[in-house]
């Protein structure tokens, strides 16, 4: 496993509305589809949408920067790994990428969203670094 960060292309953005997640997990975001999510990204310019790959494959996506008036203050509101690639550490090794990024450029702190049924991801997030 290769997993690594990139950002979207044409490409990326039909692979990343094509991602499945479980019936539990569709329930835990307001967004009615991804394709919907990178529609609305434009919205937040502080925010930045990165595809997740194993080597060249599209394994999911996530979200992350900043409010606008708080630059020093990391947010990563969306990690999304295809329920096909689940359990093989791309959402982990996702976060550590962008969390080490965030750290280099001084942000303090780093939050993340998660669901509280989400368990493997509340398990993830509670983990000591």
């Amino acid at each position: 496993m290769a997993t690594r960060l990139a950002p979207l292309t044409p490409a990326l953005r039909v692979a990343i509305a094509e991602i499945e997640v479980t019936d539990e997990q569709r329930g835990y975001r307001g967004t009615p589809s991804f394709a919907a999510f990178l529609a609305e990204a434009p919205q937040h310019p502080t925010f930045e949408v990165r595809a997740i790959l194993d080597d060249a494959r599209c394994v999911g996506f996530l979200s992350a920067g900043h409010e606008p008036n708080e630059p020093r203050r990391r947010w990563i509101p969306l990690v999304v790994v295809d329920r096909a690639a689940q359990g093989r550490g791309h959402g982990r090794a996702a976060l550590e990428v962008v969390i080490a990024e965030a750290r280099a450029a001084g942000a303090t702190p780093i939050g993340l969203s998660y669901h509280p049924r989400n368990l493997v991801e509340a398990w993830l997030v509670l983990q000591p670094a």
